[in-house]
Order: structure tokens, then C-alpha cells, then sequence
């Protein structure tokens, strides 16, 4: 069904569409046009174009960056490589790589400040799509323990949380489900 092998997979009527920002962004344009989530205000809306993207260009790779780190074999191997080697979950290194947790708390340091200024991501008043992709990928690196969130960021972390129905069973549970395997040094053991 998907060239891609990739989730999500949404599939309305005849059109198909993978990866879960470019999904979320077409249900909000087709079936929520009342909706908060994607501002008509033109800047607004570029902001949170702009936050989809650095979640997923920055947030979410300095996250996955930490989950994927190499043991002391495989970084001599691959030490001349920038490429998302074998991840802790499925290889078993002992922790995060010093430089991919340096870069992940210089990433928490932008998303601190980002919902710093009004409470929510894209500097709106109110939870956009950008703050439910943020939310993602927070609650993965909560799961995993690999750092604490900073002061403002945890506040909008658990904030987001409280405004989501059924947040736990959609998306809670899931994120609990990898950070058990991130402590777990790999779900294949």
C-alpha cells in the first residue's frame, strides 16, 4: 500500500499520503477549517510551517540522534561517516554519543525559548499542529530519560498534555513503549 514503508499511512477515499506532518496538514486543511490548529493569519501560519519543519529537520533528529548512538566498535568504523548509525535500542551502546547530547540540549535550548514567549510553539495563543509535532517528539525524549526538559519547556510539555483528549492512549502509551526500550538497551534482547 506504501511505496515508502513507512507509517503513518493515511489513505482518504483514493488518495494516499505517508509521513505523519504532511497527514496532519492535510486532514486539518480538508476536514478542520474551523479549526485553531493552522491559523489563517499568513505569518502565523508560516511559523507554524516553520516549527513542522525544525521538529522534524532538528528537534526530532537531535532526539532520535541520542537514541542512535554507536558503541566504541562501530564508532571506529564509522568514524568518518555522518550518517544515523545503530541505534541503542536495537545495538545496545551504553548511552547517547557526546556530541548528539550536546547538539539535543542545544535544540532544547531553541524550544525553550520558543514556547517561552506566549506558552505554545509557534508563538500563537492557543495549540497549533506545530505544538501536537513538538508534543511527539517531546514525549519520546521524556520516555527515554536521556535529559531533563528546561523550566518552560516542561510547562508547556505537560500543558500540551492536559489539552489533548485521550492524550495518553494516543500517543502516551507509544512513547512509553520506546523509552522502555531505549532503557532497556534494545527491544530485541
Amino acid at each position: 500500500m506504501n511505496p515508502h514503508h513507512t507509517i503513518p499511512l493515511l489513505i482518504d477515499g483514493d488518495f494516499k499520503l505517508d509521513e505523519s506532518r504532511p497527514c496532519a496538514l492535510y486532514l486539518v486543511e480538508k476536514y478542520g477549517k474551523d479549526s485553531k490548529l493552522l491559523p489563517e493569519d499568513v505569518e502565523a501560519r508560516a511559523r507554524v510551517f516553520h516549527d513542522l519543519f525544525f521538529d522534524m529537520g532538528s528537534y526530532y533528529s537531535a532526539v532520535i540522534g541520542c537514541a542512535v548512538s554507536i558503541g566504541k566498535i562501530a564508532q571506529r568504523i564509522f568514524k568518518d561517516l555522518n550518517v544515523f548509525q545503530a541505534p541503542v535500542i536495537f545495538m545496545g551502546a551504553q548511552e547517547p554519543a557526546p556530541n548528539a547530547l550536546e547538539k539535543l540540549k542545544e535544540v532544547l535550548g531553541f524550544m525553550n525559548e520558543k514556547v517561552k514567549k506566549t506558552g505554545f510553539a509557534s508563538g500563537t495563543d492557543h495549540l497549533t499542529l506545530a505544538d501536537l509535532s513538538y508534543l511527539a517528539t517531546t514525549s519520546t525524549l521524556v520516555a527515554t530519560g536521556i535529559t531533563d526538559l528546561p523550566p518552560e519547556l516542561n510547562e508547556w510539555y505537560n500543558k500540551c498534555k492536559s489539552l489533548i483528549p485521550d492524550y495518553e492512549k494516543a500517543n502516551g502509551v507509544g512513547a512509553e513503549e520506546f523509552g522502555q526500550g531505549f532503557k532497556n538497551k534494545g527491544f530485541f534482547k
